[in-house]
């Protein structure tokens, strides 16, 4: 990669870094959460957001090493985009399923957004291969596409997970977003 790149990945893979560690913290969140809910929570949602990081810290990481030739570069994103679009798909099938997603918008965000993404890293490998005078930029857009992503999904995740955790909190929220107020306690007597 050129030098003048340097600084752009290593602080999007630093993110890419933090943010897996925070979705570690979001995953404790599902202690309250029912089993089953929590498991399918887990590998729907969760498991793919942590994947999407991983392949930006370590295109990143790739990108920042000065002994990291463009060809080994794009083999790793080569395999990467390949390894990824496979994984989308099998997602893509799961999320398919019904009753597997919360709200409509979750198959795109979390299922075809992310395909796409790995259509793109493909293609960003082979301009790199080839040493396209836009291949820089082209991994510099899939990585922090995949970084913006994966914030705008933690963000969903944790904005589901949050209020659910809770249990004894008399405090009630709409389908509307508002509160409402909490139901009386009926007396034990």
């Amino acid at each position: 990669m050129q030098s003048d790149w340097g600084e752009f990945f290593f602080m999007v893979g630093s993110a890419a870094a933090g943010l897996i560690g925070l979705l570690f913290v979001v995953a404790t969140l599902t202690a309250d959460i029912e089993t089953r809910r929590a498991i399918r929570g887990m590998r729907l949602f969760m498991t793919p957001n942590v994947f999407h990081f991983i392949v930006v810290l370590t295109i990143c990481a790739l990108c920042c090493s000065p002994q990291v030739t463009p060809e080994l570069l794009a083999i790793a994103m080569a395999i990467a985009a390949i390894v990824g679009f496979i994984y989308l798909a099998q997602l893509l099938f799961a999320l398919a399923q019904p009753q597997a997603v919360e709200h409509w918008s979750d198959r795109i965000y979390y299922g075809a957004i992310p395909a796409i993404g790995y259509l793109v890293l493909g293609f960003s490998a082979w301009a790199v291969w080839t040493r396209q005078s836009y291949g820089d930029a082209m991994v510099a857009i899939s990585m922090l596409g995949f970084l913006l992503l994966g914030i705008r999904n933690a963000w969903d995740l944790v904005s589901w997970m949050a209020p659910r955790t809770h249990r004894n909190d008399p405090t009630e929220v709409a389908e509307d977003g508002s509160i409402k107020p909490p139901r009386p306690v009926p007396d034990a007597d």
